[in-house]
Order: C-alpha cells, then sequence, then structure tokens
C-alpha cells in the first residue's frame, strides 16, 4: 500500500477519555500511515460533534477538499481511527462511503480489518451496524433515564429563564435566579394587572431582561414564559405522561399563573381574581366596573405619541371598557361632592365605604374640599 492520505479523527463532547482523544487519535492514524507508506497531506479535526449525523463542520470539510479536482487526483485514501469516527448511522456511513469510492479513495481504519474485499465490505457494513447499535441504545437507556427523573419531579433539560440548574442530584433540578426571577415574576404581574403583552416586554427590555440565550426578549418567547406551567412549580409534559409538581420552587404562585392565562386566552367566561395589592397610581383600580361585562376593570400605563398615559380598561379588549385615570377620578370626584351636598349622601358614603374604601381614601389624600367623607 502506498500513496496520500487526508486523516479525519473526532470526538464528542463526552468522550474525552483515554483511547478516544484526539491526539491518541491522531497519533495512531499517523503510525498507521507510517507502517503503510501512506505519507499525511492533511488532518481534519472535529472537537465535540457527534457521528450521529453528517452534519459536522470538519467531515464536510474533508468531503469538500477531495471533491477539488486537483485533491480528487492526489489523495488515495481517507484514514480513521475505528469507523464509528467516520459516522455512527448505517445510511450515512454507506452514503460517504460510497462517495469516496465513486471517487476511488479507500476507506481504512486503524484498529478494524476493512478492504474492497467481499470480507472487508461485510465487515464494514458489521462495524457501521455495531455503532448504530450502539448509539441507538445510548439514546434508549438516556430517554428511560431521563423519564424517570422527570417522573420524580426534576427538570432535565436547560434551566428556563429566571432559573438555575441545580449543582448536584441531591439537590432542587432548578433554583430561582436571584437576579432574574424577581423580574420574570414582575412580568407576571404586569401582565395579570392588565398591561398589554407588548408594554410589558418593552418594561422588560428597558429593566435589560434578556432572553435564556442573551437575546432580546420578543412577545413571541415573552408569551411561551407565560405559559409554561414551571413558573408555578409545576411539571407538565403529556407526551411522557407526567403531570405533578416538581423539585424546585415556584417563581410566581398557581393563582397569578392563571391570572395571566385568562389574560392571554381572552376568556371572558373565566371569573377574574380580584386585586389585592393596593397601588396609588390607580386607587379606583377594583371600584370601577365594565359597562359591557360588568366585570372589574383593571389599570395599566400604556405609551403615547406624547408620553405614556394611565388607563382603566377591561381586560377583555376592545369594545369594554377604557378610560384615562385623570378623567376617572375626575368624574368620580365629581360624583362624591355631589353626594356630600347632602346628609343621606354622606351616609350612603359611609355604608359603601368597605366596598370602595382604598380609592376614596387614596382620592381623599388628594382632595381637601371634600371634607364630608368621614
Amino acid at each position: 500500500m502506498s500513496g496520500l492520505a487526508v486523516v479525519y479523527v473526532r470526538v464528542s463532547s463526552a468522550e474525552q477519555v483515554e483511547g478516544y482523544s484526539l491526539e491518541v487519535q491522531e497519533r495512531d492514524c499517523r503510525e498507521y500511515c507510517d507502517r503503510h507508506n501512506l505519507a499525511v497531506d492533511r488532518v481534519f479535526v472535529d472537537a465535540g460533534e457527534s457521528a450521529k449525523t453528517a452534519n459536522r463542520h470538519e467531515f464536510q470539510a474533508l468531503f469538500a477538499y477531495i471533491a477539488q479536482k486537483q485533491n480528487r487526483t492526489r489523495v488515495t485514501h481517507v484514514v480513521v481511527d475505528r469507523l464509528d469516527r467516520f459516522s455512527r448511522s448505517v445510511d450515512d456511513g454507506a452514503i460517504y462511503r460510497s462517495k469516496l469510492s465513486s471517487w476511488g479513495i479507500k476507506l481504512r481504519s486503524v484498529k478494524e480489518q476493512i478492504d474492497e474485499s467481499p470480507i472487508g465490505r461485510y465487515m464494514t457494513t458489521v462495524f457501521s451496524a455495531n455503532a448504530q447499535l450502539d448509539n441507538d441504545m445510548r439514546r434508549i437507556h438516556t430517554g428511560n433515564g431521563m423519564q424517570a427523573a422527570v417522573e420524580g419531579g426534576r427538570w432535565c433539560w436547560p434551566a428556563p429563564l429566571g432559573y438555575l440548574p441545580g449543582r448536584s442530584k441531591k439537590q432542587p433540578s432548578l433554583t430561582p435566579d436571584p437576579e432574574r426571577a424577581p423580574l420574570v415574576a414582575e412580568l407576571f404581574t404586569r401582565v395579570a394587572d392588565g398591561q398589554t403583552l407588548m408594554d410589558a416586554v418593552e418594561w422588560a427590555r428597558v429593566i435589560g431582561l434578556r432572553g435564556r440565550r442573551g437575546g432580546e426578549l420578543t412577545t413571541s418567547t415573552a408569551s411561551r414564559l407565560l405559559r409554561n406551567p414551571i413558573y408555578k412549580g409545576r411539571l407538565e409534559l403529556p407526551n411522557w405522561g407526567v403531570s405533578r409538581e416538581g423539585d424546585f420552587a415556584a417563581i410566581v404562585s398557581p393563582e397569578l399563573w392563571g391570572r395571566v392565562q385568562v389574560v392571554l386566552n381572552g376568556n371572558a367566561d373565566a371569573v377574574m381574581v380580584p386585586h389585592t395589592k393596593v397601588n396609588e397610581l390607580y386607587p379606583l383600580r377594583g371600584v370601577i366596573v365594565c359597562d359591557k361585562c360588568g366585570k372589574l376593570a383593571t389599570a395599566s400605563t400604556s405609551k403615547g405619541r406624547n408620553g405614556r398615559f394611565a388607563y382603566y380598561h377591561c381586560a377583555r379588549g376592545a369594545g369594554h371598557l377604557s378610560i384615562r385615570v385623570d378623567k376617572a377620578e375626575g368624574a368620580f370626584i365629581e360624583v362624591l361632592e355631589s353626594w356630600c351636598r347632602t346628609s343621606r349622601g354622606c351616609e350612603l358614603l359611609r355604608r359603601s365605604s368597605a366596598t370602595f374604601g382604598t380609592g376614596r381614601t387614596l382620592l381623599h389624600s388628594r382632595i381637601g374640599n371634600v371634607s364630608n367623607l368621614g
């Protein structure tokens, strides 16, 4: 045997062990070439690449190199440490071996006896099938292990935005990110409070909340985030038959998560959970009722051409209540003032204080002339 060889070596990210390392493979391939009077033209190295597919950078670069006319007439052999370095797929291996054969180039393995004889071709098929079988069995074992872990409440994938991965199997699989988890929770709260998804995402951009991979948060990624039950501490994986509490802490309460789903789904039949958090910017939230559907209005701030404006509005969308906060409060004060002109009106206000106490108290602090509110 003699000629000009190109060498291909590969490891997957999990195979940096003795016998698989790139240095060992290249050394053994060069020694093989020396023993068989093959000059080494180039070495192509794929570090951290799986051979489950042929979509590997240096593997494709090798074939692009050989495909060049001037190289097809010079290169006589491709040398690998073992056939599973070349491919772990029977189909891919056959396709690329056929390409080499059409160019008159021979594939050789350092650790396996293969050639163009009938026995050599048979053994090539056997070694390729063994590599794929090993790969398929690993996938089954890995899948079974992951399913068992998920059934035990563990999250087995990259940590979603707002979480950090657990440090060991003895600890929860996820832990809330001390920096991002509060921002994710605030995003849920803003949408639940009636802020449009676009405005909530704009707020997230301003304060610097970015996607899991560092990209800018978009409305589509925010929508998927807000619909993910993992943030209320649950694993919901129908394809695996898993529906259970996770082994990790929730970032938002189930109630808040449910309110957000109502807003995102536009479900008019769902019962909105009343707001209990007092916000001095919206003192009438929980008091004003939508005249179309009779539900309590929420409030949020929207960005317009001339600045930002606060609105009371119904979460059920177009055609329902939407009124500027300053106009609503002005009308409310006018009603209170008209009631306070009579003793009966003042008595009605005192009796109804439990209904709109928060709004009355905050507005009373803004206007000194409504002195009879009691």
